[in-house]
């Protein structure tokens, strides 16, 4: 009898014990389900999403939904990042306008309303400059099926380019007079890819 009674005891104490080490790891786990840095909270703000996680294969179906989402800002490499055809549909899905931002503080904007065409886009870019201008030379080729906003940060352009008097050329095709916004920053709208001056 007494030991059979020890045996209970012995059972009891392990059974505790073991549910409290699976608390524990139910705890640490939930903690872990949340993509990004910061604590388990739902109010807490998306965190920014870079093409570093994936760069052989730029911007994933996942990742540009989640911005979209969120009405995040994606930053990305400015000389290579490729947009997919699925991040493409994720846009088209969602119906947000998304924003991505390069390392020259340059912003490319999609408004899924402008989307004819889902394809692969990419979105980097080679920044040059002189004196009197600016050069772009896009890495697109072709027709993009889509409006492409492109905002140039005042700040990049050279002192040299009086922008009230500057004119913006595409593979050498005059487009007129530099656009400018309430900020004072060029904005392009292309619907092709293109080598781009500003002068």
């Amino acid at each position: 009898m007494k030991m059979k009674k020890t045996l209970a005891a012995v059972c009891a104490a392990a059974l505790v014990v073991s549910m409290a080490a699976t608390a524990s790891l139910a705890v640490d786990y939930s903690q872990h389900m949340v993509i990004g840095s910061g604590p388990a909270n739902n109010n807490t703000a998306a965190p920014t999403i870079t093409t570093n996680a994936a760069p052989a294969t730029g911007l994933t179906y996942a990742a540009v939904k989640a911005a979209a989402t969120a009405g995040e800002t994606v930053e990305i490499d400015t000389d290579k990042c490729k947009l997919s055809t699925a991040a493409m549909s994720a846009i088209a899905k969602v119906k947000k306008t998304v924003s991505f931002v390069n390392g020259e503080g340059v912003t490319l904007t999609i408004d899924p309303k402008t989307i004819k065409k889902l394809g692969t886009i990419d979105l980097g870019m080679e920044i040059s400059k002189k004196s009197s201008e600016l050069a772009i030379d896009l890495k697109a080729d072709g027709e993009l099926g889509l409006t492409l906003k492109i905002t140039l940060p005042k700040d990049i352009i050279p002192e040299g380019v009086d922008l009230d008097a500057a004119h913006v050329y595409a593979d050498g095709e005059d487009l007129g007079a530099a656009t400018l916004d309430a900020d004072g920053n060029v904005v392009l709208e292309i619907t092709s890819g293109a080598d781009i001056v500003i002068k």
